[in-house]
């Protein structure tokens, strides 16, 4: 039997001032699908930051993995006039948002209703969720993200 639904996940991030907080999110969807398959075919996510964080040009990164742990991360060449190449697989979006004064939430949407992103019964949905808190004061950042799904 196939089943079609629409999935919600809430996650927030409390961060103390000028620092980052990085968290992986493993097995997304293991809870109610474990053993089968699903397929995705549209990804909604919202990012709320609080007006302070959002004056100070705070940040905040989205990841959404297959089968891998996490993202790549930036990396510094090692001299001037170097550069780094770094590839992975397995990233099937990243969203980068940088806040600004009365704009304090973002919201995004990704649909892949003609070709859905299958997982199979062996693979795992991953996420990974960053907050750049740029302000003095200790900050959160909320991640709502929902999915329209279909299990195996």
């Amino acid at each position: 039997m196939v089943t079609r639904i629409f999935r919600q996940y809430c996650w927030t991030l409390k961060t103390a001032g000028a620092t980052d907080d990085v968290h992986d999110i493993t097995a997304i969807m293991q809870d109610i699908a474990p053993r089968k398959g699903f397929k995705v075919f549209s990804a909604m996510l919202t990012v709320n930051v609080g007006d302070a964080s959002a004056t100070d040009h705070s940040e905040t990164y989205f990841n959404m993995l297959k089968n891998i742990a996490e993202a790549v991360h930036h990396q510094t060449p090692a001299a001037t006039g170097e550069f780094t190449d770094i590839r992975v697989d397995g990233v099937i979006l990243s969203q980068q948002s940088v806040f600004h004064p009365n704009e304090d939430v973002r919201g995004y949407r990704w649909e892949w209703y003609d070709k859905p992103i299958v997982y199979d019964a062996n693979d795992r949905m991953n996420l990974e969720l960053t907050f750049k808190n740029k302000d003095a004061a200790t900050g959160e950042a909320i991640f709502r993200l929902c999915l329209d799904v279909e299990i195996a």
